[in-house]
């Protein structure tokens, strides 16, 4: 396996030994009142209209929402504005490891990067950042369930957030998806970041190795679209949370408004009828696998024999985890208007407007 990690900005300098600062923010007071966030006229024509939509949200306290689209923003442009904007969304929201990581992340970039924000996030962190050369290191996020015990180092940088990384995966994919993965990484190469999406879908398609769902959120980040990339890091991290690439993963994700919390587990045989249980367990299997077109299909062979609104839920999250992003918010919204216990709401609304669908 060959992924060779591109650092476009500068090299970024590892601080293995610096704990993570905690947000300064005064007492009594919120981050929503206490800070204003207005970034269009920082960023270029191209991310105008998201940074608009950015700011607006933010204005109104819909923080998610802004956050999305700060998310989208960054991913068309790669304007270091939407990374402050988001970190400050995070802060509103109370995402603190999360608000550190992006205020550090905005921080890092270097070279021609403007840092109007600078001295609005070196307070937000409660220091003024250090490292050799000027620069500060960005945050890797931690795995889902251990997110506070590892912010306390900023030695972990995640590639293709301010550029791209070099990607050549075919050596890792196996014999059934070879020219698929092939084709993929040359078009990569050349900077034709639609097409390599398309065929490491289809490597995918053919293989179901997760790792092609990595090198595809990279080339559908580098392409612009922030809400596919989303989902297939989200697919990546749910099938390999402890992967060779999670934590670049992690990061990527926080930089196009996403969260590593959206990898969720998904496991629902124990809740469905005996009649559907041994085909839902299939499904919970293959998910767990990163298989999710078997997962796909064996929740769809389940629904046929119960109406169980949990069967629901896992199908759209496993579209949402195979890239299929207007597959998974259809079927997402089905069950967010099912009646009765939804025990998956609060997972089935964040991923709805994960892939850009408003719950």
């Amino acid at each position: 396996m060959l992924l060779r990690l591109s650092f476009v900005f500068a090299s970024l300098v590892a601080v293995s030994s610096l704990a993570a600062p905690v947000l300064a923010q005064p007492a009594g007071t919120s981050a929503s009142a206490s800070v204003k966030v207005s970034i269009k006229a920082d960023v270029s024509a191209r991310g105008a209209a998201r940074a608009a939509a950015g700011d607006a949200a933010y204005a109104a306290g819909n923080f998610a929402a802004a956050l999305a689209a700060y998310g989208e923003g960054f991913a068309a442009t790669r304007d270091t504005a939407f990374i402050y904007a988001q970190a400050q969304c995070h802060a509103a929201l109370g995402h603190k490891d999360d608000a550190t990581a992006m205020f550090n992340m905005y921080l890092s970039a270097s070279g021609s990067a403007s840092l109007t924000f600078k001295a609005e996030a070196e307070a937000a962190v409660g220091a003024k950042a250090k490292a050799a050369g000027g620069m500060v290191s960005g945050l890797g996020h931690a795995a889902v369930g251990a997110v506070k015990s590892t912010v306390g180092a900023v030695a972990d940088v995640g590639a293709g957030v301010y550029g791209s990384v070099k990607l050549s995966v075919a050596a890792s994919i196996n014999a059934s998806a070879k020219v698929e993965a092939k084709a993929a990484d040359a078009a990569y190469a050349a900077g034709k970041f639609e097409d390599a999406a398309q065929s490491y879908l289809a490597a995918y398609a053919k293989s179901q190795q997760a790792i092609a769902l990595y090198a595809a959120a990279q080339a559908k980040a580098q392409a612009g679209h922030g809400i596919e990339a989303r989902g297939l890091l989200a697919g990546y991290l749910a099938a390999q949370p402890r992967g060779a690439y999670a934590k670049d993963a992690r990061t990527l994700m926080l930089a196009i408004g996403g969260s590593a919390s959206l990898a969720t587990k998904v496991s629902i045989s124990a809740k469905v009828d005996a009649s559907a249980r041994a085909q839902a367990a299939i499904g919970d299997k293959a998910m767990a696998a990163g298989r999710f077109a078997d997962a796909i299909k064996a929740y769809g062979l389940a629904s046929a024999k119960t109406t169980a609104s949990a069967l629901v839920y896992a199908r759209g999250m496993a579209q949402f985890y195979a890239g299929a992003t207007a597959d998974a918010a259809a079927t997402l919204k089905t069950y967010l208007a099912a009646s009765g216990n939804l025990e998956f709401k609060v997972s089935a609304e964040a991923t709805l407007r994960a892939s850009g669908s408003a719950t």
